[in-house]
């Protein structure tokens, strides 16, 4: 099933459950880690995710940018040719946005 990949640093996980709550209520199909069930291996999990995404939004914090594994999804999904949303959560002048992702329109 294809659905938005969404891409975002623990530390945002009220960001996360405030981005779910409007996927939810629009109908829109979303995966995040939260759906990894215990004992299963996560990065093949995400993998496959990301694979099966046809878009992926990335929450843009301050942490968020300094993550490697979520550089690693929203690069991953650039390089696939996946569209990547920045959904910003903080001022972009608050936050040192990867240089790949400047070009890219966010959301506020």
């Amino acid at each position: 099933m294809s659905h938005v990949f969404i891409s975002y640093k623990k530390e945002d996980t009220y960001q996360l459950r405030a981005l779910v709550s409007v996927l939810k209520e629009a109908g829109i199909p979303f995966w995040a880690d939260i759906e990894i069930e215990a004992g299963t291996g996560w990065r093949d999990e995400i993998d496959a995710a990301l694979e099966q995404s046809f878009a992926l939004v990335v929450i843009v914090t301050s942490a968020s940018m300094l993550s490697q594994y979520v550089t690693f999804e929203w690069s991953w999904a650039l390089g696939a040719g996946v569209p990547v949303i920045p959904l910003l959560f903080q001022p972009a002048t608050a936050v040192q946005i990867h240089q790949r992702l400047q070009n890219i329109q966010y959301i506020t």
